[in-house]
């Protein structure tokens, strides 16, 4: 039924939104770690 199929996009909406979100804390955290006075200095190995 329509309620059941609203819940369902309601949901890929969310899920869409999440990951949507995570990119864009993922390229703001890549920007920050390129700042010399930012940098965590992680070891690559």
């Amino acid at each position: 039924d329509a309620r059941n199929a609203l819940r369902l996009e309601n949901a890929i909406v969310s899920m869409v939104t999440i990951g949507v979100i995570g990119l864009l804390l993922d390229r703001v955290m890549l920007k920050l770690e390129q700042v010399g006075s930012l940098r965590w200095h992680f070891e690559q190995k």
